[in-house]
């Protein structure tokens, strides 16, 4: 969402930021100007609401969805709490809030005052979700649905396990309906909710490329709009200039590991890419792992093999541009499936969670990549 504050200021847009006090650390590494950041005072901090989605995205971690949802809900009540917070945005007198569908701090703030919405979806238009949140026709006999998200075209047996999908993902959709329209009969909006001041949004903006997300109907205020993070490589610098034109001069190419930054592999995952990639000499490897995570291999005694150049921040779109790298593999994230597919890099997709199994399944569609589901066996008497 960051991408299109940034496209609209350089069109010359007038923007403010709406944000909680104790994440003033991420302004400033997202460079937001001083005069168009808006704070409120969280009623949790937003480090817990981090730590969460944290837990959420470690492998069998998802029964921590709720939690992660309790969390922001509170986050969204210290915005509609914070007078002098939703007194600024009303002084500012915006045309329009962008909010994250997801987790929709502005929404409700919006509503409050009665401003007009545009949604922001991070992950491709899926059967349920579109239903709800955006109002468009999905029907579980042709569109995917979550959490099953059985790749088109549905066979009949796809068809009844997708209709078991439907069922549910309304059970979840009511559970975040349960979770959040309560504080929004507290503030004084009782006669509306999360769903339906989704579905009222003037726009609803699904950052995914048809060039793999599934045939649909779309409602005339939905917007596909591509790959929002992908952009050309720029020239790398230092370590990994040097480590990719050593291989290229040794005749070597280079693939690049990457589980991005939403999904975090447990010591079984990273013992099992060391594993993979001492088993392959004729190659090398750049494999971002973050701090946390080179701790925890070192726990665990997992090496890093000789031919890998270990990372904690990789600029993953300067690599996928780079002629010296020949694969990618990666989580199956939307951002890294799209910037894969923007450079023309042939990717060994990994999935984890979320949106991943349905992204694999249909990049695996299009012949550019091969999927591997992960079976994790632990053998008696193994650490």
């Amino acid at each position: 969402m960051h991408n299109i504050a940034v496209e609209l200021r350089a069109r010359g847009h007038e923007l403010k930021y709406l944000f909680p006090s104790d994440m003033q650390d991420l302004a400033d590494t997202l460079r937001l100007p001083q005069n168009a950041q808006l704070k409120f005072e969280p009623i949790q901090k937003a480090s817990q609401l981090l730590d969460a989605g944290n837990e959420l995205r470690r492998l069998g971690k998802q029964h921590e969805m709720f939690k992660l949802l309790a969390l922001h809900t509170n986050m969204s009540k210290g915005a509609i709490a914070d007078d002098s917070a939703v007194a600024a945005v009303q002084a500012f007198k915006p045309d329009l809030i962008l909010y994250d569908v997801a987790f929709p701090t502005g929404l409700p703030v919006a509503t409050k005052l009665g401003i007009a919405t545009v949604g922001f979806w991070v992950v491709a238009p899926l059967g349920n979700f579109v239903t709800y949140f955006a109002g468009s026709p999905a029907s579980p006999a042709v569109m995917p649905q979550f959490p099953g998200w059985y790749p088109q075209p549905l066979g009949y047996l796809d068809r009844l396990r997708n209709a078991g999908s439907w069922a549910f993902g309304l059970m979840i959709i009511r559970a975040f309906e349960n979770v959040y329209d309560p504080m929004w009969h507290n503030y004084g909006m009782k006669h509306t909710g999360y769903l339906r001041e989704a579905q009222k949004s003037a726009a609803v903006i699904y950052q995914t490329d048809w060039a793999f997300a599934p045939a649909m109907a779309m409602s005339p205020h939905t917007h596909v709009v591509g790959a929002l993070t992908a952009k050309p490589a720029q020239p790398l610098t230092g370590d990994l200039k040097a480590f990719c034109e050593a291989a290229a001069a040794e005749g070597k190419g280079v693939v690049f590991i990457s589980f991005g930054t939403s999904s975090t592999p447990d010591d079984l995952i990273l013992r099992g890419v060391s594993q993979a990639v001492a088993k392959v000499p004729q190659l090398r490897f750049i494999w971002k792992v973050t701090a946390t995570e080179q701790q925890s291999m070192k726990q665990a005694g997992i090496p890093i093999p000789g031919n890998a150049q270990v990372v904690e921040y990789a600029p993953q779109q300067d690599l996928l541009g780079h002629p010296a790298i020949i694969g990618f593999v990666t989580q199956g994230g939307t951002n890294s499936i799209l910037e894969g597919l923007y450079h023309g890099v042939p990717m060994i997709v990994v999935p984890l969670l979320g949106e991943q199994p349905f992204n694999s399944r249909q990049v695996s569609l299009q012949a550019c990549v091969c999927v591997y589901s992960i079976v994790l066996v632990r053998m008696p008497g193994s650490a």
